[in-house]
């Protein structure tokens, strides 16, 4: 279920019930980190006796508990990069509460989110980094690390630039859409 945990901070949590095992919130969304993306993975994960219902059979979600805020160690950034993409996280998910351990999607980043951290990341630290790549190091250290590397290769997956043609050599040939036609009819 989404939950809103301030203007405009919505965060996905997962509200589950024991069956024949006592379930361990941590462990469940360790779990789900196995086998889902991490976009899909909820920021909160709380284990309830039952899930409260209305007259009509409908979840009651009002009646939902709000998640337990958890006393995390926050690890503070150890390099400039890592004190620069913190500044942009913060601005970003406007907050300032996290450490460079915690992953994006897991503190309230989603993928208009991921796109403008990717924009601003690239034009603080004037590089070229392919999405998939800052996907993959989603942590602030990990992020951090990849920046730092003096190797850094890029994407290797070949792309092209896009030609910019005149609306003359775009226009079809009446002829070829004539002829098209007439063969695939």
């Amino acid at each position: 279920m989404v939950r809103e945990f301030g203007p405009g901070d919505k965060r996905l949590v997962a509200y589950v019930t024991p069956g024949s095992t006592s379930p361990d919130g941590a462990r469940i969304l360790a779990s789900l980190s196995k086998l889902i993306p991490h976009f899909m993975i909820p920021n909160a994960c709380v284990v309830i006796p039952e899930i409260p219902l209305k007259a009509n059979g409908k979840v009651n979600r009002s009646a939902l508990p709000a998640p337990m805020q958890t006393k995390r160690t926050v690890v503070a950034p150890r390099t400039d990069t890592e004190a620069k993409l913190k500044l942009i996280w913060e601005g970003l998910l406007q907050s300032d509460g996290f450490g460079i351990e915690e992953s994006f999607a897991s503190l309230g980043g989603h993928s208009l989110l991921s796109m403008r951290m990717l924009a601003a990341v690239n034009e603080a630290f004037q590089r070229d980094l392919p999405l998939r790549q800052v996907l993959e190091n989603s942590t602030i250290e990990a992020l951090g690390r990849l920046i730092d590397t003096t190797e850094f290769e890029g994407d290797t997956t070949p792309t092209q630039k896009i030609k910019r043609v005149s609306r003359e050599q775009f226009r079809p040939n009446r002829e070829a859409i004539v002829s098209r036609e007439v063969i695939h009819d």
